[in-house]
């Protein structure tokens, strides 16, 4: 539920903040904190799992962006 408010959270401060940034600006730092969310929880999963953090990673993003699957 957390993660998934991620990609929301630049456009909520920027309305309760009134801060009134560009949409473009806010887009890219959505789309930046998105990311970084997803490669967090490729790192948590290979040290829950006990694998390389990396390998997870890059399977848990590769997958997700629909480019490969393992």
């Amino acid at each position: 539920m957390v993660v998934g408010s991620v990609p929301v959270l630049p456009y909520l401060i920027d309305v309760i903040a009134n801060l009134k940034a560009p949409n473009a600006i806010l887009f890219y730092v959505s789309s930046a904190l998105t990311a970084a969310t997803f490669l967090a929880i490729g790192f948590i999963k290979g040290k829950v799992s006990k694998q390389s953090p990396w390998q997870s990673n890059a399977r848990c993003n590769c997958s997700w962006f629909g480019l490969l699957c393992w």
